[in-house]
């Protein structure tokens, strides 16, 4: 196989090998392959990003409304969000284990 590359990223590639950090310039590649692909399933779906822009307008029209809460009282929810959370896996934990 032959492949044209442009000088810029002849450039890079040579810049990436003298780093030491990959043996080969196929090793470098398939590197940075892995990381495009790995990249993708960060990917979000429609739904997904349907969902979150929901979420979104719904916390930009509760701030509108005055319906915000302050730091303590955030805090004070994610707490007890955790506390309930860590009994939850404990207790999934426990009849796993029995």
């Amino acid at each position: 196989m032959s492949i044209d590359l442009s000088p810029q990223t002849v450039a890079m590639i040579e810049q990436k090998m003298q780093t030491g950090q990959f043996e080969s310039v196929d090793e470098l590649l398939q590197s940075a392959l892995e990381s495009v692909d790995s990249n993708d399933e960060f990917t979000l779906t429609e739904e997904e990003m349907q969902e979150s822009l929901t979420l979104i307008e719904q916390a930009a029209a509760d701030h509108a409304a005055g319906k915000t809460i302050n730091r303590e009282e955030f805090e004070r929810q994610m707490d007890e969000k955790i506390k309930t959370l860590a009994q939850r896996v404990r207790e999934d934990f426990d009849r796993r284990s029995t």
